[in-house]
């Protein structure tokens, strides 16, 4: 019985370590599966600040509900960068709603994004990628506009730093 001492204690002890540190784990970052922290507003709602970063940005944007393609996404401090593909069928307001959802995504579910830069392409049929149009946005000036209702380019042009709409993004979106 004596010689079985040491790998009992040994496993007990492994048991208890490995517990109490999924439960520390789970008490610091009070974390759900989205990386998403949990917390209350002033009425207590739940609301959600994300730290957008490297490990996280794809699921994120994945998720979002663009009605153009993902191309690439890009995060560097404080700034993200997004290419959304958008289809022969695609309308000038589809456009406008992507990069509104984007902006909401970015600005008011995160925590650490203060620039969006986002670009509409379009790809022909020999694979080649054409710029229809490049937007930017800051933080300050998004929050200014409010939420997602009543998506209209009147209202969004206002909160862009810029745009621009290439020859190619006229032919495309300008009948």
């Amino acid at each position: 019985m004596i010689r079985w001492t040491p790998l009992i204690s040994s496993f007990l002890f492994t048991i208890v370590l490995a517990a109490g540190l999924t439960l520390f784990d789970m008490y610091q970052n009070r974390n759900d599966d989205n990386g998403q922290i949990l917390e209350q507003d002033q009425l207590g709602r739940p609301t959600t600040s994300l730290y957008l970063d490297v490990n996280n940005v794809v699921d994120v944007m994945v998720r979002s509900s663009l009605k153009g393609e993902l191309a690439r996404v890009q995060i560097k401090p404080q700034m993200l960068a997004v290419d959304v593909y958008v289809s022969a069928r695609s309308k000038r307001d589809d456009m406008f709603t992507d990069f509104a959802v984007l902006a909401q995504l970015s600005f008011q579910q995160t925590e650490n994004i203060n620039q969006l830069l986002v670009r509409a392409l379009v790809s022909d049929q020999e694979g080649s990628e054409h710029l229809l149009a490049s937007w930017e946005a800051e933080r300050s000036v998004w929050l200014e506009v409010g939420d997602l209702e009543n998506v209209t380019a009147s209202r969004i042009i206002p909160a862009m730093n810029g745009f621009h709409l290439t020859k190619a993004g006229k032919d495309f979106f300008i009948p």
